[in-house]
């Protein structure tokens, strides 16, 4: 057995077996896409002969011109499920050369318009040519667009659409192809991957220059090297760890100390205090400041209350009575409305009963005119018939009727006119009243919230004031508080 290991240590020998890999597997994907259109093409002339075998017999020119009727389409339909569709063929369509549906074996309505117009167009031109409309995927469907030569011409009078399943092309023009590119692919990745290993080992120094192979136990100068660095810099971690800690300890040992000798220090400083007589006037003065402090607080803290309750008024107390005026506005704008519809009500009444006392006039003046006719006829001709006495009678009592009509609707329309008159007055006076009070009450709104912004003013001036008392009373203080130091230190 050879004392010699695998070498992975030769980056160009890997790199040409990638190089190789990545061409077969180039071959094996061109190979497969050459297969894929010699599927096609196979197909084209499958559906061309399938056409020309099975429905030109069955078919004249006449029929393929105008949608089928019913029956022709049950009749065509039998034909081409018996001889034409399978499992890999599923739709026949005929279109006419200007792209009408004449019949489709899955039961579409025909006389439609649609299909691919470029097919159709190829299909249906001269002789026409056969086509076809290749998927994205081959989960999709071959649509196939080939001419319909029928009778003894070999003019194209349509197109016949055939759809085939694309799948079962794709997979014959995958064979063996498709597993010879899965293999050379996963080669070159394998190449790849050793050429980057080989030029990283050739890096760090650990490929031999003659055996080759992976490298032999013991090491090299440069890996010993690094060991003594590492250990090294674990060395220099281990001393930081432990002066870190005694600093720690001496840290805390020295705050223990600091706090003790506080403590001592605040005893001395008190037993100081109550022996000496000169630092009670100081410490008097720092009570009396601290109490001047604190009942500048609490007038602060008063004022300030005082402010909050002000804007609370501000913010409740206008809000309200705004909505209440804006409320009564619009309740007085609702009567203004009502009484203004009662008035335009009023003047149309009074409107329409002057127009009837002007037909009721003119009714009057055309009877009197034919009672004033009747009566000059009778005095030329000299003689009163009966006929003529009735016919004056009835004229005159229609006077009548329409004179009392007259007078009657006058009287209405006087009564309604007056009240009328006086609706208006009082609406014209009710919407006087009505927008003064409207008035009013804006104004009072405007002055209710001008006088609250004015208190909301005055107390943020009283805080200001306070708060500024406040700090020249800490200052006061805090004077106070050195000199009571400076006492004590004395």
């Amino acid at each position: 057995m050879s004392k010699k290991q695998f070498s992975v240590g030769r980056p160009m020998l890997w790199v040409g077996v990638a190089v190789l890999s990545a061409g077969l597997a180039v071959g094996a994907w061109f190979l497969k896409s050459t297969g894929v259109e010699t599927g096609v093409k196979s197909a084209n002339r499958a559906a061309a002969a399938s056409v020309k075998r099975h429905l030109v017999p069955s078919l004249a020119a006449s029929d393929v011109r105008d949608p089928m009727s019913e029956e022709a389409s049950a009749d065509l339909q039998e034909i081409v499920e018996d001889r034409i569709l399978d499992e890999d063929t599923t739709t026949v369509r005929i279109w006419t050369a200007s792209g009408t549906l004449v019949y489709s074996s899955t039961g579409e309505e025909t006389g439609t318009r649609g299909g691919d117009e470029r097919g159709i167009r190829l299909a249906t031109s001269g002789e026409g040519k056969t086509t076809s409309i290749v998927p994205a995927s081959q989960l999709g469907v071959l649509d196939i667009y080939t001419p319909l030569r029928v009778g003894t011409g070999r003019r194209s009078e349509a197109a016949v659409e055939v759809v085939d399943e694309f799948a079962p092309i794709f997979a014959a023009a995958g064979q063996p192809w498709n597993l010879v590119q899965s293999i050379a692919g996963g080669l070159a990745a394998i190449a790849l991957l050793l050429t980057g290993i080989s030029f990283a080992l050739l890096r760090v120094g650990r490929v031999g220059t003659r055996d080759g192979g992976f490298m032999r136990p013991g090491g090299s100068a440069d890996e010993e090297k690094l060991r003594r660095t590492i250990g090294a810099r674990d060395e220099q971690l281990t001393q930081l760890r432990t002066q870190l800690r005694e600093q720690e300890t001496e840290t805390v040992e020295r705050i223990r100390e600091l706090e003790i000798q506080l403590r001592d220090a605040v005893t001395k400083a008190d037993e100081a205090g109550s022996r000496s007589g000169d630092t009670a006037g100081p410490s008097d003065g720092a009570q009396e400041a601290n109490r001047r402090a604190q009942e500048l607080l609490d007038r602060a803290g008063r004022a300030e209350g005082e402010l909050a309750a002000f804007r609370e008024q501000l913010k409740d107390a206008p809000v309200g009575d705004s909505k209440e005026a804006e409320h009564r506005i619009q309740v007085l704008e609702e009567q203004l409305r009502t009484v203004g519809e009662e008035r335009d009500r009023a003047a149309a009444d009074l409107k329409t009963l002057e127009a009837t006392a002007r037909d009721t006039e003119a009714r009057f003046e055309e009877l009197a005119q034919r009672a004033e006719d009747l009566k000059t006829s009778m005095a030329t001709k000299g003689q009163w018939d009966d006929q003529a006495s009735e016919e004056l009678r009835r004229t005159v009592e229609e006077m009548k009727i329409s004179l009392a009509e007259s007078e009657r609707a006058r009287h209405e329309a006087e009564s309604v006119a007056t009240a009328a008159s006086t609706a208006l007055a009082s609406a014209d006076a009710t919407i006087a009243a009505l927008q003064e009070e409207r008035e009013l009450l804006r104004g009072d709104v405007e002055s209710d919230k001008g006088e609250t912004a004015v208190r909301l003013v005055q107390a943020e001036a009283r805080v200001t004031e306070l708060e500024r008392s406040l700090v020249e009373a800490r200052d006061r203080t805090a004077e106070l508080g050195r000199e009571r130091d400076e006492a004590i230190a004395r």
